[in-house]
């Protein structure tokens, strides 16, 4: 815990407050009003049209430029689902770099990491430039990887990440072997593993972004513990 709460001081310091006015940095972020918040999925690169070239400005063209004029102060931006797959450049987790959904999209993440930048560095600068409040979304256990059958090469697959490949341990279950609360995808956080790389994910933010803020989002899923999952 405490070594969350120094990232999370971190974060707020990297925005420009010192050491010793953090508690008045604090206070001002908590009052500051916030009339509309705008929760990004995060996959604006990943459901990318075939048709259409990668570009930074294409991309923020497609949802970013969407709060000019509008009542937005804030951009919660997603950086992680499925845990450890990532929506920016990620050497603790894995950004998604694939899409085999559906043919009329791909994931564009590839070809803006060679263009030397990646959605959440573009969405971060896009926040400051334009006096939008910009925050990076942890999805604690974000589940869409569970959403695909025994055998199945397409649909879903593509978001299963390397973590639970190799820690098939750490999950809930198995494809034939579903809880009856839960998803069988979904990591344990009981397991020390688990809260330690979450830790890292969010220092590695913390360190390569100037975002204004954190936001650990528990509701996409809520079942955090193997037990729970099982009714134990």
């Amino acid at each position: 815990m405490k070594r969350l709460l120094l990232l999370l001081c971190l974060c707020g310091l990297a925005g420009g407050a010192g050491a010793g006015d953090w508690e008045e940095a604090r206070r001002t972020m908590l009052e500051r009003p916030r009339r509309v918040i705008y929760n990004n999925d995060g996959d604006d690169a990943t459901w990318w049209p075939r048709n259409l070239p990668v570009t930074p400005e294409n991309f923020l063209a497609r949802r970013l430029r969407t709060m000019e004029g509008s009542r937005v102060d804030s951009m919660f931006y997603v950086v992680q689902i499925s845990f450890t797959t990532t929506t920016y450049d990620s050497k603790v987790g894995r950004m998604l770099c694939r899409n085999t959904q559906t043919p009329a999209a791909f994931a564009a993440n590839p070809e803006l990491l060679r263009q030397g930048t990646d959605p959440f560095r573009l969405a971060v600068d896009y926040c400051r430039k334009n006096g939008k409040e910009i925050f990076a979304s942890f999805r604690m256990n974000d589940i869409h990887d569970s959403w695909w059958a025994p055998g199945e090469k397409n649909r879903w697959v593509w978001l299963f990440p390397e973590f639970k490949r190799k820690h098939p341990e750490l999950l809930f279950g198995t494809q034939r072997k579903r809880p009856p609360c839960g998803a069988w995808s979904a990591v344990d956080y009981e397991a020390p593993l688990v809260r330690e790389t979450l830790l890292r994910l969010v220092e590695e933010v913390c360190e390569n972004y100037q975002m204004d803020g954190l936001e650990f989002d528990f509701f996409r899923w809520p079942c955090l513990f193997k037990s729970v999952g099982w009714v134990k």
